[in-house]
């Protein structure tokens, strides 16, 4: 190495030695050293610049950047150097070099951000083409993970230069979960707050042990999702819990038992019954429904009331077993409304000459106790024997099966003396009922009643005290009865509810021609009843029917088809 550039360099590392010193001589113990051979300059010296570049023949690195000292002009043993070696040995430094907190001032040459602002080396001279690695952020994170170090140059036409931009140096940057051993905040822990792989799922479930899959209890599903930190697992979708159970039949609470803690199964029903053993589905007494219902508190359920059962009650004597033992009217005398035959005549004079059965009904009464009983009322309607034959009558009067004992010979059985003559006057139109007692011309007597006539008719009598009706269908389809008397040119004139008739209908003008149809209804009657239904065109007698009837049926409309129907016939 030639003297000249040997002594220049010499003053350089004196220059930087003067820093950590205060004091420095040359090698050769000038005081001026020629810096450039071809243009020398006599005024360097202890107070020159100095610049700890690389020197020629030097290895690289031999000045290491952590303890660099920035050259200032006229450095030496000047105050500014020993203000720039104070501000290094105030740095502390990390194992791999690493600055780990900023200084007050750039320190030059070390490729270092010293005062965080930026900016490498600014305003330091340098000589010229050489480079430096440098860093342009944090110090401490330089060299880490994907913050790298840069290269900057030394520009510059004069001896001594100044530095450039920092070029290719490495930035932290947010986390990327994806790749999670690279270290992208540089700070020596890749992979920190990365809990999962974006993207990814997995089952989850929060609720209790041993709960899931047990009744509704299901897992749900969570993802892998990107944050400011990293990453995390999102939220348990799907998932569901344990609660409380609603007594639907389902095992909400997931414990294996549907129903915890209900009575029934809400909304489910069942048969009920609360009366006394043996009598449900015996009279009148019948089960009831029960619903499964919420609690007041809404905890659980119970069943609820029994809805519809019919359970025992006293018999009220209507006929019907309330108390469900098996007999209607327990402790009844008879069923309220009830009419039956009766008859308080000597025994066997019943249906014995005049003597006819009557009818009873039935009453509501108070039992003893004061509860609602029943009793028979009065025998109506019956006859009962005379204390003898009326003479002459032609009537068993005393009902003994003998007519007119102890009477002088008189007229026929059915017949009674008006005047010279034996009369029949059920039948005769001139003593109709008693004798003397004439018919209008357009009547006829039957059963001693004057009927009216016309060129049809129709009569109807029975044998016992009672209310039989007479109903007739004419070719017009209107019935003809008490309901109705007057229509389709017939009229009924006679309606009997009490005796043993005659009930009439009968045509004044000239019938329609067709079909006629007779019923005979008993509305009310005690007994079985013989009846009797002629049919008369003017005089004559063309058709006789006899029936019975052996119950009360209460009014019923005239067909073919009804039980009451006795027959029909063709004007």
């Amino acid at each position: 190495m030639p003297a000249s550039q040997s002594s220049r360099w010499s003053v350089v590392l004196c220059g930087f030695l003067a820093a950590s010193v205060a004091a420095c001589g040359s090698s050769s113990g000038a005081t001026g050293v020629s810096v450039d051979a071809a243009a020398p300059r006599s005024d360097l010296g202890a107070s020159a610049d100095v610049s700890p570049v690389d020197a020629p023949g030097l290895p690289d690195g031999w000045m290491s950047p952590t303890f660099d000292v920035p050259p200032r002009p006229d450095a030496g043993a000047s105050s500014d150097a020993r203000a720039d070696a104070a501000d290094a040995l105030s740095l502390t430094t990390l194992a791999d070099g690493a600055v780990t907190a900023c200084g007050s001032r750039e320190r030059c040459n070390n490729g270092i951000d010293d005062d965080c602002n930026g900016m490498v080396d600014e305003e330091c001279t340098c000589i010229p083409g050489t480079t430096q690695r440098c860093f342009p952020g944090d110090a401490r994170l330089a060299g880490r993970g994907v913050c790298t170090w840069g290269m900057q140059r030394c520009g510059g036409m004069e001896e001594f230069g100044t530095w450039g931009a920092c070029m290719g140096a490495g930035a932290p940057r947010a986390v990327d979960c994806r790749t999670p051993t690279v270290d992208n905040r540089c700070d020596g822990n890749p992979g920190v707050g990365c809990l999962c792989a974006p993207g990814a799922s997995r089952s989850c479930y929060s609720g209790p042990a041993g709960t899931q899959g047990r009744g509704l209890c299901r897992a749900g599903t969570q993802t892998c999702a990107v944050t400011a930190t990293g990453s995390a697992w999102g939220a348990c979708t799907g998932e569901v819990l344990p609660s409380r159970d609603t007594c639907d039949g389902r095992d909400t609470d997931c414990n294996g038992t549907p129903d915890t803690g209900c009575g029934c199964t809400r909304g489910a029903t069942r048969s009920c019954y609360s009366g006394a053993a043996g009598t449900a589905g015996r009279g009148l007494c019948r089960a009831g429904m029960q619903t499964c219902v919420p609690t007041i508190n809404g905890a659980g359920t119970v069943w609820g009331a029994c809805a519809g059962e019919v359970v025992p009650a006293r018999d009220v004597c209507n006929g019907m077993d309330r108390d469900c033992d098996g007999n209607p009217n327990t402790g009844c005398a008879c069923t309220i409304d009830a009419i039956e035959v009766c008859y308080t005549g000597p025994a066997g004079t019943q249906n014995v000459g005049l003597c006819r059965p009557g009818s009873r009904r039935c009453n509501a009464a108070a039992r003893p106790d004061g509860t609602l009983g029943s009793a028979w009322g009065a025998c109506l309607g019956q006859t009962l024997p005379g204390a003898a034959d009326v003479c002459g009558n032609a009537i068993d009067d005393n009902c003994n099966g003998m007519l007119d004992e102890g009477c002088t010979p008189g007229c026929a059985a059915g017949t009674i003396r008006c005047g010279d003559r034996c009369i029949d006057v059920r039948s005769d139109a001139l003593h109709c009922g008693a004798c003397g007692n004439a018919c209008l011309a357009t009547q006829a007597c039957a059963n001693g009643v004057c009927v009216g006539n016309g060129l049809l008719r129709i009569t109807m009598v029975w044998d016992r005290p009672g209310d039989v009706d007479l109903h007739v269908v004419p070719p017009c389809g209107q019935e003809i009865s008490f309901l109705g008397t007057s229509r389709c040119g017939g009229q009924l004139d006679r309606d009997d509810t009490s005796g043993t008739g005659p009930e009439n209908v009968f045509w004044a003008a000239a019938p329609a021609s067709g079909p006629y149809l007779v019923c005979a209804v008993p509305y009310r009657i005690s007994a079985e009843t013989n009846v009797t239904v002629t049919v008369t065109q003017g005089t004559t007698v063309v058709r006789t029917w006899r029936v019975s009837r052996p119950m009360s049926s209460g009014n019923s409309p005239c067909t073919r088809m009804s039980p009451y129907f006795v027959g029909d016939f063709t004007y």
